[in-house]
């Protein structure tokens, strides 16, 4: 019996159907190998960014190590350090008389004075600094022409005979401010500077 053309439309809907689906399973077939393949690249990249953590875990642990070792250093240098300063400011005890006279005088240039100050020691050091600094005799507050002498025309400095609390060294004083040159204050203020070079080091140096 002919096909009518209702049976002719069924046989090529069916054929049609055929060919979408072997098409639909070869674009499965492609996808599923593309997830595949996008799955094995994922987990390459993953291994990838786990091994360059660890590396960098690694390399941080390695400089966290070298920092710790330069703070251990720094420390042992600044023990010795100080350990010297201290030596050697206890040898200022023992300076000759034109010694101090070059260290004050260092000293008082560096502070940039008005004139007018008066320089305070203690009662140990006053013989010694009246000496050193002035041909006048001892008094309340004496001039100190030598000193004055070497540092120019506008100075008028004095040596108070008041005693002042010092490990050593001398006290500048004036209306305005204060400057404390004690041994004490020197060792201080060269660790504190000391302390900020060192740590320049432990953070530029550790790499």
């Amino acid at each position: 019996m002919a096909k009518t053309i209702y049976d002719k439309i069924i046989d090529k809907g069916k054929e049609d159907a055929k060919v979408i689906l072997a098409d639909g399973l070869k674009k499965l077939e492609q996808l599923k190998l593309e997830k595949i393949e996008e799955a094995k690249n994922k987990q390459k990249d993953e291994l990838k960014k786990q091994e360059t953590l660890n590396q960098s875990k690694k390399q941080a642990a390695l400089i966290n190590a070298r920092r710790e070792a330069k703070k251990e250093e720094i420390k042992l240098k600044q023990a010795l350090l100080k350990e010297t300063v201290s030596d050697a400011v206890a040898k200022l005890d023992n300076l000759k008389q034109n010694e101090l006279f070059d260290f004050v005088l260092k000293l008082v240039k560096e502070d940039n004075l008005s004139g007018k100050e008066v320089i305070y020691v203690n009662k140990k050091d006053y013989s010694k600094y009246l000496a050193t600094f002035s041909s006048k005799k001892e008094g309340d507050l004496v001039e100190l022409d030598k000193l004055n002498n070497a540092l120019g025309k506008k100075y008028e400095l004095k040596l108070s005979n008041k005693a002042m609390n010092l490990d050593g060294g001398f006290y500048i004083v004036s209306e305005k401010y204060d400057i404390n040159h004690s041994y004490s204050a020197l060792v201080d203020n060269f660790l504190a500077k000391l302390e900020a070079d060192l740590n320049k080091i432990l953070f530029s140096e550790v790499k």
